[in-house]
């Protein structure tokens, strides 16, 4: 629960999420669940609404910075809807841990439905930016 003071700074930080009050989301729908994967099933066990995961996200956005990347680590990633969710929320890079290969199979598929053109976008500004300094991305 939120004093009154700390939900109006969190209101100033995203208007539109209104922190002061309650968010409602429904579960997440089968459409949803099963975005992207061609007729599979998404069978992770505790799958969060993706608009939750964008209102969340929202919460915890530093403001944007010349020349600098806002990355988000996603540990436990599982099927990638709190990685959809950051991207939404304006996260430029967004990464995610998760040990159950099924699980990543289902993430990548959900992730490149939902953003497959901005991800291309991302990728070119990212490479224009210098993109990784180890040397074995770019080629």
């Amino acid at each position: 629960m939120f004093d009154e003071v700390a939900a109006f700074l969190l209101d100033q930080q995203v208007p539109e999420a209104e922190a002061s009050r309650f968010f409602y989301c429904p579960k997440a729908s089968s459409k949803e669940r099963h975005a992207g994967l061609g007729g599979k099933k998404n069978n992770h066990p505790c799958l969060k609404p993706i608009a939750l995961t964008e209102y969340l996200a929202k919460l915890i956005l530093p403001p944007a910075r010349e020349n600098e990347f806002r990355r988000l680590l996603v540990p436990y990633s599982g099927t990638g809807s709190e990685m959809i969710g950051a991207i939404r929320a304006g996260w430029e890079i967004v990464e995610g841990i998760e040990k159950e290969g099924s699980y990543i199979d289902i993430a990548e598929a959900r992730i490149h439905h939902f953003f497959d053109e901005r991800i291309k976008q991302r990728l070119t500004e990212w490479e224009e930016a210098g993109g990784c300094s180890c040397g074995s991305h770019n080629s």
